[in-house]
């Protein structure tokens, strides 16, 4: 009988810790497989991302300007035991920028995804963004929006994204 119990016991702690562990953010951002470009002045900007696995998602994100890529980095969306996290390795760059998922607002015409930088080093050589924005605007659009800390006086860019892959 002691062992039923026990039994019992370990079934109902294990289902209530699966209950209360953190839920797999990654699954909302399905959409965002696929390859994305975004024109904006004389750039070309593209994303492209697949899913690696139920906690991964992998992208690429580059800038051409004039038929040269002027910028490459490696992106990565990132389920963790904590929460969802945006990682960013720039090419020859040995610093991750890593932005921490805070916030999702979801209506009728799109669905708003926060992400803010939690690990900025002040010596960097480049501006980095305080948040990064994600909102789905319709199957095939998408709007990418990087918002800079008040004390850079950089003013947000935005870059609207159609999917063509």
């Amino acid at each position: 009988m002691q062992f039923i119990k026990s039994i019992l016991v370990f079934i109902l702690l294990s289902i209530l810790w699966a209950c209360s562990s953190t839920p797999n953010q990654l699954r909302n951002f399905i959409w965002l497989q696929g390859e994305w470009v975004a024109h904006k002045d004389k750039l070309i900007v593209v994303e492209s991302w697949k899913m690696q696995d139920d906690s991964t998602m992998l992208g690429i994100g580059k800038v051409v300007e004039q038929g040269d890529t002027t910028i490459f980095e490696q992106l990565q969306l990132k389920q963790q035991s904590d929460g969802l996290y945006y990682c960013i390795n720039l090419k020859n760059n040995t610093d991750t920028l890593k932005f921490k998922f805070i916030a999702q607002k979801t209506n009728a015409r799109a669905a708003s995804f926060l992400f803010q930088d939690i690990n900025t080093p002040t010596n960097r050589p480049f501006k980095t963004p305080y948040q990064i924005r994600y909102e789905q605007l319709l199957n095939d659009k998408m709007r990418v929006s990087l918002e800079y800390s008040k004390e850079s006086k950089v003013k947000p860019e935005v870059f609207e994204f159609t999917q063509v892959k």
